[in-house]
């Protein structure tokens, strides 16, 4: 996320798990956009099942955007237009009595993940 563009050292990183994995290095030359969308979409894999695609997508401002267009792929028939509401977990209702200076989320909250 430093600079402008991947350095050396970043390509490094990413191919080493690449490699690992068993498949060729990362295309050199990438823009800063298309080196995060890459690194992105590695971890989306290598991560897959460890609860981590949410919060990268929360981080880098993609969630709404990939929610949205997955819903439509995967053929949904009212789907659900996921704003930025849906990025917060519902307050258990025992915090919300503890502290009556609390509100609740948004309706809308974690209605779909």
């Amino acid at each position: 996320e430093i600079g402008a563009g991947p350095n050396a050292e970043a390509y490094t990183a990413i191919n080493e798990v690449r490699s690992r994995a068993g498949i060729p290095d990362l295309t050199a030359g990438l823009t800063y956009l298309q080196f995060r969308d890459s690194v992105l979409l590695e971890r989306g894999i290598e991560l897959a099942g460890e609860g981590h695609r949410r919060a990268d997508l929360i981080r880098h401002g993609l969630y709404e955007e990939m929610m949205n267009a997955h819903l439509l792929a995967t053929g949904q028939t009212n789907p659900t237009n996921v704003t930025e509401e849906y990025r917060l977990y519902p307050i258990p209702r025992e915090e919300l009595d503890l502290n009556p200076n609390m509100t609740p989320n948004p309706v809308n909250a974690l209605a779909i993940h």
